[in-house]
This record gives structure tokens, C-alpha cells and sequence, in this order.
């Protein structure tokens, strides 16, 4: 057997370098004796973004070498050149961390052969198919062997590895290229890969199954690290990616939500793929558009701060209001449900006991967001209305299609859309107040909202 080329960086392990050679020579032999000069194409249809703006659909070729691979498995695991890499990633300290001992869906250990094909088919077919795919033919290149050989022994030799997690952004416009949010989360254009898997998950095909998704230009982005040593792949929770969407929604009206969650391992060894976290709730995004234009960027970030730093267990109040207005975005198809959500919201907010509360919630509300007179007069008629529906609507009663609030003739859709706006200015309030003040002293000055509303 011919004598390995030795890296330009010495490898961590020699033995590894030389078995992996070995290995992609073989095979490279096996897979040309079976396939000749035959190389497999793959074709899909991607989204290709136009200078002028819109986009068009192209038929795409590319070496795909992952179904040869996998068909030829069997024969690969049978090369002596596998058996003798497979055995030294089973019992080498590093290795092994990650190859584990393989087992089947009982939790028995695999036999001898059906051992090797599973390492082929876990842990060698990621290497062999990069390198086929860099070379374009069943041949050997010491130099691109080395070079794969060297991200394959990064991987095997790292005590951790990363994944990209990201919710593309259904109606959100922003001229920014990024917010940084905090170290690990920020929102950012869209990538020309997610946006082609996004397309591919459609149906790849027009019209898609998802409303908006060609025009989708950020996600929400984060970043995670899952340790050799941890049993189970968890990811960070959705609360994190609901809470952004939550805080763009309370800070301006507008249509924004996601549909799904993408997590990305960032090294091609990982036996992870880059997949739909589907096992996650998904904020529906129902259509609209939210414009968040340059100027307005500094205040948004500085109303993130104070939402993301929110003790929720101490203003319980507000964790209940913001909850519930979130739950009211989920609803814009059931109006009624939606105005429930956005009362409780108040009534969380401005209430403290069950007496009078129709007139207790009106008059804090409008004395506590508005100084004009006129303006304290259609808040107070407004939230009195939306109360008085809300207690027709848990009790059953029916609906008139006609809504008078003050003179004003309104229907159900936008008595719920003004008492939204009312909740949100709410909620800005009662977040500022509570930087600075106790829940306590809340509780006061909304009790002096009363008296100053008698005086």
C-alpha cells in the first residue's frame, strides 16, 4: 500500500489520518467500479432574487453523491479499509466521544456487521460525500482528501458544536442589515440558503403554501452550543423567539409572526441537518406588513431592553397583560376571542378588586394615558363599551352588528382593533412605571386616578 501524504499541519492523530485516507481511496475505487464515469445530478428548483427586485424560479444541477452513497452502504461497511477506521473511531478516547456505541431500537448492542454500516452510514458517508462532491469524480486528491481529513479531525477532537436557529420574519420590512438585540440574538437578512430551504419547505412551487415567503428578507437569529456530554439535543426554548415577536408587536401595530423554526448545525460532520423545528408552537403570520424604518430602530431597542429585563414574577400584572396581548395576535380571524384576550390585558393592568370594575377600568385607563380632556372622554367610552361586549360575549348573549361608542357606529373587528391600540399604550406605560416604581406605588397612583377623575 502506497505511503500517506503527510499534512502541512500535523494531524492530532496520526493513525486517524492515515485510516481516513485509506478509507476515501478505497472507496473512491469501489464507487468507480460500480458507477464508471456515471455521476449522480440532483435537480431542484430554487428561487433566484432579480437586481431590480421580484424573484424567478430556476432549475438548479448539482453533484449530489449522499443517495449513491447510502445505496452502496452496505459494500462500503465491507471495505477492510472501513472495518479499520470504523474500529479505531469506536475505541480511540477522542473519537468515541462522539461515535458513542452504536445500539439498535431496542437498546441492544448491533452485531460486528450491521456495527460497520452503521458507521458508514452515521459518521462516513458526511466526509465521503464532501469529498466527492469537491473533486466531481471517483478519484483520488491527496490535497482535498487533507483538507477534509482536517474539519473531519475539528470535529471529532471539539468538546461542543454550534447551531444556528433562526425564525424567518412573515411582513417585516426594515432598511437595516441587523438589531442586535443582546450578544446571542439579533434580527437579520435572510441568507440566500435559508431563504431557498424556506421555499423548498413551501412546496417549491407557485403559488406557495406560505403566505409572503419570497417576500421575507430577516429572521430572528440566535445561536446555540450543544456539549458532547449532553444526553439529549435541546434546543433553546420558543419563549425566546415568542418574546421578540411580542415585544415588535406591543411596540407598533403592524402583521409580523413566523411560521416555523430552522436549526442549522454549523459543521457539515454533525448528525444533525439543517431541519424544521416543526416540534415547536409557531406564532402564525396571518398577512399584513410591519415597517420598522431607521429611525425608529434606537427606540425599539431601548423598549426591548426594558421588555427583555421585565421581572415578570414581580409585576405579575404586566406578564399577564403582555401574555394576553400576544394571545389576542394569534386571534385576528376570531374578533371575539381577540377582545376577550385584550380585557383580561386591561383588567390585569388597572384593576386590584371585583368592585365596580367597569367604571374602576375605564377611568384609570383614560386618566392614566391621556391629559386632553376629549381624549380621556373616547378612551373612557371606548374601553366602557369594549367591557360591557366583552361580558355579552363570555355570557352568551348576541352580538348587534352595529357597536356605538360615544356617536361613533363601529363593528365588532374595529371595537377590538381600537381597544388593541388602548392596551398597547397601556402596557408601554405600566413597563416605564415600573422601572422606577413598586408595585405598590402602582397601586397607588392608579388609586388616585379614581379621585382625580371625581375632582
Amino acid at each position: 500500500m502506497a505511503k500517506v501524504e503527510k499534512l502541512s499541519t500535523t494531524p492530532r492523530n496520526q493513525e486517524l489520518y492515515e485510516k481516513f485516507t485509506y478509507f476515501i481511496k478505497s472507496a473512491t475505487v469501489l464507487l468507480k467500479k460500480r458507477h464508471g464515469d456515471s455521476l449522480p445530478i440532483t435537480e431542484s428548483i430554487v428561487p433566484e432574487k432579480l437586481k431590480e427586485g421580484g424573484w424567478i424560479t430556476k432549475l438548479k444541477e448539482e453533484f449530489e453523491f449522499s443517495g449513491t452513497i447510502y445505496d452502496d452502504a452496505e459494500s462500503i461497511s465491507k471495505l477492510k479499509e472501513a472495518k479499520n477506521l470504523a474500529d479505531l473511531l469506536l475505541h480511540d478516547e477522542m473519537t468515541s466521544r462522539w461515535v458513542g456505541a452504536p445500539r439498535d431500537l431496542n437498546g441492544s448492542p448491533l452485531g460486528k456487521k450491521e456495527t460497520y454500516l452503521y458507521i458508514v452510514q452515521n459518521h462516513l458517508s458526511k466526509p465521503l460525500n464532501r469529498y466527492l462532491k469537491e473533486t466531481e469524480a471517483y478519484k483520488f486528491n491527496k490535497n482535498i482528501c487533507a483538507n477534509i481529513y482536517q474539519e473531519f479531525e475539528n470535529f471529532l477532537y471539539s468538546d461542543a458544536e454550534t447551531f444556528t436557529i433562526i425564525a424567518p420574519l412573515g411582513g417585516f420590512r426594515s432598511d437595516s442589515g441587523g438589531l442586535r438585540l443582546d450578544e446571542n440574538l439579533l434580527i437579520r437578512k435572510i441568507t440566500l440558503e435559508e431563504h431557498q430551504r424556506l421555499f423548498k419547505d413551501s412546496g417549491g412551487t407557485f403559488p406557495l403554501f406560505e403566505p409572503g415567503v419570497m417576500g421575507m428578507t430577516h429572521v430572528i437569529a440566535t445561536y446555540y452550543t450543544r456539549k458532547i456530554s449532553d444526553a439529549h439535543n435541546v434546543f433553546p426554548s420558543m419563549d425566546l423567539f415568542k418574546k421578540v415577536i411580542t415585544a415588535l408587536r406591543i411596540f407598533k401595530k403592524g402583521g409580523i409572526g413566523f411560521t416555523r423554526i430552522y436549526d442549522k448545525p454549523d459543521h457539515w460532520m454533525s448528525p444533525f441537518g439543517f431541519g424544521s423545528a416543526a416540534r415547536h408552537e409557531h406564532l402564525r403570520y396571518l398577512g399584513g406588513n410591519y415597517e420598522l424604518n431607521n429611525s425608529e430602530i434606537p427606540n425599539f431597542l431601548n423598549f426591548w431592553k426594558d421588555f427583555a429585563s421585565l421581572d415578570q414574577k414581580k409585576y405579575r400584572f404586566l406578564d399577564i397583560a403582555t401574555e394576553r396581548f400576544y394571545l389576542s395576535q394569534e386571534r385576528i380571524r376570531q374578533p371575539e376571542d381577540k377582545l376577550i384576550d385584550i380585557m383580561i390585558g386591561l383588567e390585569a393592568l388597572y384593576l386590584r378588586d371585583n368592585k365596580e370594575l367597569s367604571y374602576k377600568l375605564s377611568t384609570r385607563a383614560a386618566f392614566m394615558l391621556e391629559k386632553n380632556p376629549g381624549k380621556r372622554k373616547k378612551i373612557f367610552a371606548l374601553v366602557k363599551k369594549a367591557y360591557g361586549i366583552r361580558s355579552d360575549i363570555v355570557h352568551g348573549s348576541k352580538l348587534k352588528k352595529e357597536i356605538s361608542v360615544d356617536g361613533t357606529k363601529m363593528n365588532i373587528y374595529q371595537l377590538a382593533d381600537e381597544s388593541e391600540e388602548v392596551l398597547r399604550s397601556s402596557i408601554h406605560l405600566f413597563i416605564n412605571l415600573s422601572k422606577e416604581k413598586s408595585e405598590k406605588q402602582i397601586n397607588k397612583i392608579l388609586e388616585e386616578a379614581i379621585f382625580a377623575s371625581t375632582s
